[in-house]
């Protein structure tokens, strides 16, 4: 619920920062609206809210997750079904995955759908995947030629999520990148492709080099 509210709040600080205009948000606002998903990084940029450097560094700052906030957001074992009918369990999620979801019918849907499909390549090659979680559970035309999973939005994997299922519920699209089990990156209802794909690499890189520390103390 207080994730529900903190998107509500920023959403309402984006709108007011589009009316007011004249005004240069605060870097808290800023934040804020780039948490929501209201305000991507690019356009913080080419607005002058802040600078090359400044998103440089908030992009390796949260990409360096803080043990706590991996332990909040950790994601508990469930068990669902792809579209195709496969079991689909916590442990067949890759190290590091961009988990969306997205009702097929609302227009937030099909746009950050779109914006998936058209990342999935890059987000692949560069070591990451994509899972998508249908929580209407309903047929769509949507998902007949998808390039990553689509599971369905049981009750195992909303009890998995916890608290998390209030914002998810909310929404006709929302989504954060998962990395060894816990939600770490902000939640997105529209995604940027390139700051979309800049933030999955960030934490790619994060992961190796999780990764090459613990085998270098075996």
């Amino acid at each position: 619920m207080k994730n529900v509210i903190a998107l509500l709040l920023a959403s309402t600080i984006a709108v007011s920062l589009v009316a007011c205009g004249q005004s240069k948000p605060t870097e808290d606002e800023v934040i804020a609206a780039i948490q929501a998903g209201t305000l991507t990084m690019q356009d913080a940029i080419n607005k002058d809210y802040v600078d090359e450097q400044w998103a440089e560094d908030y992009y390796e700052a949260s990409a360096v997750p803080a043990p706590d906030k991996a332990e909040a957001y950790m994601v508990d074992d469930f068990e669902t079904e792809t579209i195709d009918g496969e079991v689909f369990t916590k442990s067949d999620l890759s190290p590091v995955t961009f988990i969306s979801f997205l009702n097929p019918s609302t227009d937030e849907g099909k746009a950050q759908y779109k914006a998936l499909d058209e990342t999935y390549d890059e987000v692949i090659s560069s070591g990451g995947d994509i899972l998508v979680v249908n929580v209407s559970n309903e047929d769509s035309d949507l998902f007949k030629h998808s390039k990553f999973k689509v599971v369905s939005y049981n009750d195992s994997l909303k009890t998995a999520l916890g608290t998390l299922s209030d914002m998810v519920n909310e929404h006709g699209a929302m989504g954060s990148w998962n990395v060894n089990g816990s939600f770490l990156s902000t939640w997105y209802s529209i995604i940027d492709v390139v700051e979309f794909v800049d933030k999955g690499k960030y934490f790619l890189k994060t992961d190796e080099q999780s990764t090459e520390d613990a085998d270098s103390t075996i």
